[in-house]
């Protein structure tokens, strides 16, 4: 009988819990991507569909919000493309935005973002929230943390190369 009851929640458990919509290395990629070429991945692995898309300072940024297999939208995970800033030599830098209220999302994201050779160059933290900043030769990341876990976010720029940020 016990044996029983502990399969029973144990598959109970497998069948409420869910797992982390994107991985650091197809977030990552995101980042080198058109708009469109965004849209037709995100939309195209059915895990996101596209909440709005909405003009902020002559840039389109698109708001995407995670999806269960049937289609229905699942609490919790956003993502934002669109955003950019303009290099000297007129090259676009990509911003790529994730946010999750779940916190193991974020942790399991920065262990990937070590394991892609990323160098954690700056930690802080106030009364609100925790501040992580990783960089390598190409992207500049941060990652937000709040304190009372409504809100994280990791937020991949491309960088200028050549230039030191």
């Amino acid at each position: 009988m016990k044996k029983l009851l502990a399969i029973t929640i144990l598959l109970f458990s497998c069948a409420v819990s869910r797992a982390q919509t994107i991985a650091f290395n197809d977030l990552a990629d995101l980042v080198n991507l058109s708009l469109p070429q965004v849209d037709n991945i995100l939309i195209g692995t059915g895990k996101f569909k596209i909440n709005n898309k909405e003009e902020q300072n002559g840039q389109i940024i698109t708001h995407y919000q995670s999806i269960d297999k049937n289609k229905n939208v699942i609490k919790g995970e956003t993502m934002l493309t669109g955003a950019y800033r303009t290099s000297a030599d007129g090259i676009m830098l990509k911003t790529v935005t994730y946010k999750t209220i779940y916190p193991a999302y974020i942790a399991n994201l920065q262990k990937q973002i070590l394991g892609f050779g990323y160098k954690l160059t700056f930690t802080g933290s106030d009364q609100q929230r925790k501040l992580f900043i990783y960089d390598n030769q190409l992207n500049h990341i941060t990652v937000m943390m709040e304190n009372d876990h409504s809100s994280n976010s990791v937020v991949i720029r491309q960088k200028d190369v050549g230039m030191e940020q």
